[in-house]
């Protein structure tokens, strides 16, 4: 039974992450998705996107804040 819940919430949570990450832009989706979907560190994505590591250390940080300023938003309403 805790399993069962454990997956509903899991997936619930996905589902969550989803429908945030399609609200976001084309670019933070695509540094979001280089970092946790590909598993890129932050040299390589620097060296995908063809900017800085400081660069791509910020852009990053802008995209994970703003995903999971979606996320609050869709939880609150």
């Amino acid at each position: 039974e805790c399993d069962a819940l454990e997956h509903v919430l899991g997936t619930e949570r996905a589902d969550e992450v989803h429908r945030a990450l399609g609200r976001l832009s084309g670019k933070d989706r695509e540094i979001i998705a280089l970092r946790y979907g590909a598993g890129l560190s932050g040299e390589e994505i620097a060296g995908a996107l063809g900017i800085s590591h400081a660069a791509a250390r910020k852009r990053l940080s802008r995209a994970q804040g703003r995903l999971a300023e979606l996320m609050e938003a869709s939880r609150d309403a």
